[in-house]
């Protein structure tokens, strides 16, 4: 009987396990040599369809983190786009007060009076409900 271990950095992962019962001392120096090697490689095919694994299991992670990027994206720009909006309705000269203005009281002191009227008559609630 030969057993021989299957290790990865120290770490046993397996055994190869040879037997002929039919004979003693079967298995000699030369054997044995190409069993361990036998068992090296062994070891290496172990290890490396291990990390394949791991690396498919990282990259379905990486690809979900990715979809939800995207979508989470996707809400960010449709946010971006409504304060966009709501920011070019709101913006100077937009207003009902600031419209009525014309080329009439363009001071400072005047916009901002404007700009007041503009504030209140948007938070004043609608008469006549």
């Amino acid at each position: 009987m030969l057993a021989v271990p299957l290790s990865v950095k120290g770490n046993v992962v397996g055994t190869i396990y040879v037997d002929h019962r039919l004979r003693k001392g079967v298995f000699d120096d030369q054997a044995q040599a190409m069993v361990i090697d036998f068992a090296e490689q062994g070891a290496i095919a172990i290890e490396n369809a291990r990390l394949l694994a791991e690396l498919r299991r990282r990259e379905n992670q990486v690809q979900a983190l990715n979809r939800r990027l995207e979508q989470e994206l996707r809400v960010q720009e449709q946010t971006l786009q409504g304060v966009r909006e709501e920011l070019k309705e709101k913006s100077p000269g937009s207003g009902p007060a600031l419209r009525l203005s014309g080329n009439r009281g363009q001071t400072p002191r005047m916009l901002d009076l404007f700009h007041l009227l503009d504030r209140v008559t948007d938070t004043a609630p609608a008469r006549g409900h």
